[in-house]
This record gives C-alpha cells, structure tokens and sequence, in this order.
C-alpha cells in the first residue's frame, strides 16, 4: 500500500487527492480507449472520471488479480451492451474496432468473421465461441492482456501480483477443502510434520500464512 501510495502521490504532484484518467494512463504507458474507460467504470462509481486514491487501489486489486478466464468474460461483459448474453454483429464490431484501436487481426470483414466464430449459425456469439475467437486470433484481445500486465508492473511489480494470486488459489482451495471436511485443515506430509517437531525454531509449518 505504500508503495502504491506513493506512485499515486507522483502523479497527483498539485496534491488535489485525485486523479484524471489520462494521467493514470499516461504512468502506466497505456493509451486511452473505449475499452479502458470500462475497465475504470469498475470502480469511478459517480463518472465523474476522476480517480481518489481508494478508487486508484481498487483499478489495481480488480484488473490486476484477474485470471485470464475473467479478463475474456469481463470484455465480452463489456460489448454484450444489450444484456442478453450474447454478441450480435453490431457489438462484435465495436469490440474489434474497440479493443483494437480500429485494427481488429482477423482476416475479411466483420460478417466473415462472424460467421467463422458463429459455430452454431444463429447469428449470434456466445462465450465458448468468444473463447475460440481468442484461440484463433489472440492478437485480436491482446490489449486488454496487455493492459493488466502494464497494470502489474506499473504498481507492485508482475512477480509480487503473481505471488498475491497463487495466495489466492492457495486460500481458495483452503477454504473449500474445510467446507468439506467439516473444517479441518488439509493434511501435511510427513517431513513437514517432522521439521515443525524438531525444527520449529527456523521451519514454518505449511498452514502457518493461512491462519
């Protein structure tokens, strides 16, 4: 926290205790887009499209503690402007124009290609076929790939978040193994057993950061 408090100080120089979208963006060397604005809809509640320092953390602990999975549901979030679940032509081409820069990499025009994504012909993209568009053409979602790892290095560094997510999958799995094991923690090995016996003074015991 404080690290990051003081990149924010850096960038808020006037000390007004906010901040505006292009500055941000310009710290983190990430250009404006439609698609950045949503990702600081998250958290500027009121859009007024200033940032405080509680809304500057939160951009960080959202975008940059997303899994991959969450990052493609969160753009076909973004673009499914209707609600309904899935993507007509017109919301598939604003989110290749969008996320993009008006440079989508696929090859053709905005109908082929929705017709190559459009397995089941009804028109329509759903989220398995969003997940075979982006094996096929990762170039086409890289930017907002590309905008959680400028993200990362821009605040704690990419190897302190990877740390703070497998934390997370690690107190996930905790958390689930105790709900069914009418909350006992997982068992050890042996050898961990062994060195917080005899070793206690410089082993920490595996269970130690979950509790």
């Amino acid at each position: 926290m404080e690290k990051i408090k003081r990149r924010f100080d850096d960038i808020d120089f006037e000390n007004t205790g906010e901040i505006d979208y292009d500055e941000f963006l310009e710290d983190v060397g990430e250009p404006r887009s439609p698609f950045v604005d949503a990702v600081f809809s998250l958290v500027d509640i009121n859009g007024n499209g200033l940032l405080d320092f509680s809304e500057y953390v939160r951009i960080f602990c959202i975008y940059c503690t997303y899994s991959k999975e969450e990052i493609l549901q969160f753009v076909y979030n973004c673009f499914d402007a209707d609600g309904s679940g899935t993507i007509d032509e017109e919301e598939f081409q604003l989110l290749a124009v969008t996320v993009n820069k008006a440079s989508p990499m696929f090859p053709g025009n905005f109908q082929q290609a929705l017709e190559e994504f459009d397995t089941n012909g009804d028109g329509l993209i759903d989220i398995d076929e969003f997940r075979i568009l982006d094996r096929r053409y990762p170039m086409v979602l890289f930017p907002a790939f590309r905008l959680q790892d400028k993200l990362q290095k821009g605040s704690l560094s990419t190897s302190r978040w990877r740390d703070i997510l497998r934390c997370r999958e690690l107190r996930r799995v905790y958390n689930e193994y105790r709900k069914q094991h009418a909350g006992q923690m997982p068992p050890i090995s042996m050898k961990s057993k062994l060195l917080t016996k005899f070793c206690f003074c410089w082993f920490v015991h595996p269970h130690r950061w979950y509790l």
